[in-house]
């Protein structure tokens, strides 16, 4: 027999040769091979595989803070639980005991969210097959409401495979789930992203108006504000925003919003404070009167109007601190974007960045929805 390792971690098969296909910076190391027969064994020489960046580096690993599953246990009570695809090692695997289904995730912890960038799999040895149409996922609860990451067109039971995830919103748990007939077959799974830190949040009502809300699952960020205006000297709305220190800049896609009235809005906003006369930037869109942005340069001061598109939501909106400079953006797409406005306002760090929705009524809400939420860097202050 043949056991290839990279340090301490078992890899690859029992096969006399040991091949890494599309090798990534994670599959740097040394690596030995072990033969045993019933005369013995012996161990080479370890070979040092350096991997060279002639690609885009991944994300950092996502720690679980535990591991779940289907809860159906593995094949025949075995050994091949659940949480073997995660221990480091391609030789395990979870063998569930539901054949159709069956799912393997972790969970990265109380008041915390990860953002995957990219996802590594390798296949159960001999049962690559049994992959493909399996789908990773992610959501806020363990047991339901989840939306799908990556979905495994080709597997390798001999090679990581690795899927690009793209604009993935933040979730608590996140799992694959086997196809039909899969077993959930699978040795190995690498969550690779960045956490996010829920508890960075605060969340507002800005000057006099009816009570407002915020809350956030799977990825979709939900605000209810009142208040007669941002506008003027002073502001009425709902503010869930994180600090930042220095330059920095929030992306959001307005998915929908109510129409209170032709000048409620929705969108991203930078203040100096959370006082109702502070100074501001406000990217937004509105039912009636299309995109906007709009900002206060003084304290207490005039707020100056500059009109964008005449559309309204969805829309993707962005503002970009640099230094004193802060300028608004939108978008169809999230790719191509419009300047709308630019100001310079010296404002005293930390700041606060953050979404704002304001109904330009004060006896009610307008409810906002948002995904695609975020802020560079990322509770910086």
């Amino acid at each position: 027999t043949y056991r290839w390792k990279r340090g301490t971690t078992s890899v690859g098969s029992d096969s006399p040769t040991l091949t890494i296909a599309n090798a990534q910076a994670g599959d740097a190391g040394s690596y030995t091979c072990t033969v045993s027969n019933p005369a013995g064994a012996a161990t080479s020489l370890a070979a040092t595989l350096t991997v060279a960046s002639g690609g885009a580096a991944l994300d950092p690993l996502i720690a679980a803070a535990a591991t779940f599953s289907d809860g159906g246990g593995s094949y025949g009570g075995s050994g091949s639980t659940a949480d073997k695809a995660y221990d480091g090692s391609t030789a395990t695997f979870y063998d569930a005991a539901t054949g159709s289904g069956a799912s393997t995730g972790i969970d990265v912890g109380a008041g915390k969210a990860a953002r995957v960038t990219a996802i590594r799999f390798w296949a159960r040895t001999g049962w690559s097959q049994r992959m493909i149409g399996g789908v990773f996922e992610g959501s806020d609860n363990p047991s339901t409401g989840y939306a799908t990451l990556a979905t495994v067109v080709t597997a390798s039971d001999t090679a990581w495979t690795t899927l690009a995830v793209h604009g993935a919103a933040p979730y608590r748990y996140l799992r694959y789930r086997g196809p039909a007939n899969g077993s959930c077959n699978v040795a190995e799974i690498e969550f690779r992203g960045a956490l996010v830190v829920a508890s960075l949040w605060t969340d507002q009502d800005l000057g006099t108006a009816v009570a407002g809300s915020s809350s956030t699952v799977n990825g979709v960020t939900t605000v209810s504000g009142a208040g007669a205006d941002t506008w003027g000297t002073a502001d009425a709305c709902r503010f869930l925003a994180q600090p930042l220190t220095g330059d920095g800049s929030i992306v959001a896609h307005v998915l929908s919003m109510q129409d209170t009235d032709p000048w409620a809005k929705a969108g991203v906003m930078v203040r100096e404070t959370t006082a109702g006369g502070a100074k501001h930037a406000f990217c937004f869109v509105t039912p009636g009167n299309g995109a906007a942005f709009q900002r206060r340069p003084s304290t207490d001061g005039p707020t100056s109007h500059t009109a964008g598109a005449r559309s309204g939501s969805p829309r993707w909106l962005r503002v970009v601190r640099t230094g004193a400079m802060i300028a608004g953006y939108e978008s169809t797409e999230g790719t191509t974007w419009m300047l709308v406005g630019t100001a310079t306002i010296s404002m005293t760090n930390p700041v606060q960045i953050g979404l704002a929705v304001t109904s330009h009524d004060t006896a009610r809400t307008c409810t906002a929805t948002f995904d695609h939420v975020v802020i560079t860097p990322n509770g910086s202050g």
